[in-house]
């Protein structure tokens, strides 16, 4: 298991699907989606984390959870 460091920005587009993490020479980079795509069509190992769905994954969850219309702002503090 590797960390990188990402800024909040970042972290955004990577769970949206506008960023995903590529390797070569045991190196990380992030890269665009359209990029990543054009990697994995000719290596698929080197893209290490890509989120084609990104939008459906994030529309799952219980069908009964009475707050699902309910928004969690992104600042929230608990």
């Amino acid at each position: 298991i590797k960390s990188i460091y990402v800024t909040a920005t970042q972290h955004a587009s990577l769970v949206q699907g506008a960023l995903v993490i590529a390797t070569l020479g045991g190196r990380y980079e992030l890269v665009p989606a359209e990029t990543g795509e054009k990697i994995c069509q000719r290596d698929p190992r080197r893209v290490i984390s890509r989120q084609p769905d990104a939008p459906a994954a994030a529309a799952t969850g219980d069908a009964d959870d009475p707050y699902a219309a309910y928004q969690v702002p992104d600042d929230l503090i608990w």
